[in-house]
């Protein structure tokens, strides 16, 4: 029997394993909270609190439709779920309301699929934005077929997060997959020159 952890596109830290029985010491707190037309998000990028995310967006742009003319996502996160953080792109991206981020602290892995979906990105002269590529693994007796079917999973997400890369920022291919094979933090003139972000906050 083989037993699958969820992707974790993200730095440093092992995500929490798919289970019947959920291994609380596995939890990692999120905050998510409004402040008028502002949402934070702070800790790791999973669900529910995606989820929960993408209907506090969507309250808020109802909210303020008629008054205010960009919502604001305060962001933090080491990063987290693949598809959680996607789910969180596309809902900053489709918003009736254009949507700016501020990553603030650090911005890594997942989190910085989140900031690709705002109309403005901007970062602290003191935060750092990492992007690697994703991790998976198996565990247990695994037949050679699905240890490809594996491979073949991470590289068709790879190419998803390529293609969303490619699209908000100055990246090529071969640059992005350069930075796949690193953990390396980048200060704000760097992502600034990459495309990853449109200002930098002194």
């Amino acid at each position: 029997m083989v037993e699958r952890g969820e992707l974790m596109p993200f730095h440093g830290r092992k995500r929490k394993v798919v289970n019947a029985e959920k291994e609380d010491s596995d939890e990692e707190d999120v905050i998510l909270t409004t402040y008028k037309e502002s949402l934070f998000y702070r800790g790791t990028i999973q669900q529910p609190e995606a989820t929960q995310f993408c209907i506090a967006l969507r309250k808020l742009a109802d909210a303020y439709h008629d008054t205010r003319d960009h919502i604001v996502v305060h962001l933090t996160t080491e990063g987290g779920d693949l598809f959680a953080g996607i789910s969180m792109y596309e809902a900053i991206r489709r918003s009736s309301i254009p949507v700016h981020i501020i990553a603030e602290g650090n911005v890594c892995s997942a989190g910085t699929i989140v900031m690709m979906g705002a109309k403005k990105r901007y970062m602290y002269n003191t935060s750092v934005v990492l992007v690697h590529a994703l991790s998976s693994w198996m565990m247990g007796h695994c037949k050679p077929k699905e240890i490809q079917e594996e491979l073949q999973n991470c590289e068709t997400l790879l190419e998803i997060m390529t293609e969303i890369y490619r699209r908000h920022t100055r990246l090529t291919k071969a640059q992005l997959k350069q930075m796949y094979n690193t953990d390396l933090y980048m200060r704000a003139e760097d992502c600034m020159k990459r495309g990853f972000i449109d200002e930098v906050l002194y």
